[in-house]
C-alpha cells in the first residue's frame, strides 16, 4: 500500500492546501477564533523550508487568493485534492455555523477541484461525526462505529480516505478513541468494501500493518500519545511564530498609524486576531503541560 508522504508533495501545492484554510476562514469576513484553532490545529509545516512556512504563517496576516491557490491544486493527486475539502469543511464548521458567504466559498472550491455534491455532503457527513466524537469523548467500540459509517459513506461516492490524513478532528481524538476510531478506517484508499489498511494519524507518517497488527493496544496507544504529544509542540510553535509576525506587522503600522486612518483600523484587526492566538497558544501550553 502506498504511503501518503508529504514530502512528495510539491511545496507550491503544501502552500496552497494549508492558504485554503486561511482562505475560508476570512470568507464571512471574520476569522473566527474557533477557525483558528482549528487551522493551527492541523498545520504541519515540518516539510516545508523556512520561507516557505514564514509564507503559510503569515496568511494569518493576510489570506491568500482563493483562485491562485486552486490553480496550484486543480491538478494534484486526487488523495490532496480531496484533502483540501476536508480542510476547509473543518474550517467553516469549526464555529459550527456555516454562513452563505462560507457556502459559496466552498462551492467554488469543489467546482475548480472537481469534487461531485454528493462526495461534498459525504465529507461534509464525515468532519461533523468526527467533530462529535472527539467532542464527546466516545469509546473504541463507539468511536469505530461512528468513524467507521462516516468513512463508509466516503468510500461509497469515491473520496479516497486518505484525504483525511492531514484532518485536525481526527488529530484531535483522545488516544482511546482514536485507537478505536482511526482502526475503523481501514477500508482502503478507495470504493469501500474490503478491509485495506490506511489508518491515518496526520503527523506527517501513515500507519500501517505493523501499527494494527503487530502491536498490543497498549503500544500502539503508546505510539500514538507520544505522535500528538510531537502534533502538540508543532502546533505550539507555529502559534508562537505566527504571533511574532502580528507583533512585527503592529509595531510597523503603529510607526505610520498617525499618517493614515486605514492603518489604524488594520491594527485594531490584527490586534484582535493576536488577542485570539494568545488565548490558543495558552491554552496549547498548558494542555501540553497537563
Amino acid at each position: 500500500m502506498a504511503k501518503f508522504d508529504m514530502s512528495t508533495i510539491p511545496q507550491d501545492q503544501l502552500i496552497a492546501f494549508y492558504g485554503l484554510s486561511f482562505a475560508a476562514s476570512a470568507a464571512d469576513g471574520n476569522a473566527s477564533r474557533e477557525e483558528m484553532v482549528a487551522i493551527f490545529g492541523s498545520l504541519d509545516l515540518e516539510a516545508l523550508d523556512e520561507a516557505h512556512r514564514k509564507q503559510v504563517q503569515g496568511f494569518v496576516l493576510t489570506p491568500p487568493n482563493l483562485d491562485s491557490c486552486l490553480d496550484q491544486l486543480v491538478n494534484a493527486r486526487d488523495e490532496l485534492r480531496y484533502a483540501v475539502i476536508v480542510a476547509v469543511v473543518e474550517t467553516i464548521l469549526a464555529d459550527d455555523i456555516m454562513e452563505e458567504e462560507e457556502k459559496d466559498f466552498l462551492s467554488s472550491v469543489c467546482t475548480r477541484l472537481r469534487v461531485t455534491e454528493d462526495q461534498r455532503k459525504a465529507i461534509i457527513n464525515f468532519v461533523k461525526e468526527a467533530r462529535r466524537v472527539a467532542r464527546e469523548g466516545l469509546d473504541n467500540n463507539a468511536a469505530e462505529k461512528a468513524i467507521k459509517a462516516a468513512a463508509a459513506g466516503l468510500g461509497a461516492v469515491g473520496v479516497p480516505i486518505a484525504a483525511v490524513y492531514f484532518s485536525g478532528t481526527i488529530i484531535g481524538l483522545s488516544a482511546a478513541g482514536i485507537t478505536g476510531g482511526l482502526a475503523a478506517l481501514g477500508l482502503g484508499f478507495g470504493m469501500v468494501p474490503g478491509i485495506g489498511v490506511a489508518v491515518v494519524l496526520g503527523t506527517a507518517v501513515f500507519l500501517g500493518t505493523t501499527w494494527l497488527l503487530g502491536d498490543s493496544r497498549k503500544v500502539k496507544e503508546e505510539k500514538l500519545r507520544a505522535a500528538q504529544e510531537r502534533k502538540a509542540q508543532l502546533v505550539i510553535k507555529n502559534l508562537q511564530e505566527a504571533i511574532a509576525q502580528i507583533i512585527d506587522r503592529i509595531e510597523s503600522l503603529e510607526a505610520e498609524a498617525a499618517k493614515s486612518e486605514a492603518n489604524r483600523t488594520a491594527i485594531a484587526i490584527l490586534t484582535e486576531r493576536l488577542t485570539s492566538l494568545k488565548q490558543v497558544l495558552r491554552q496549547r501550553e498548558a494542555r501540553a503541560v497537563a
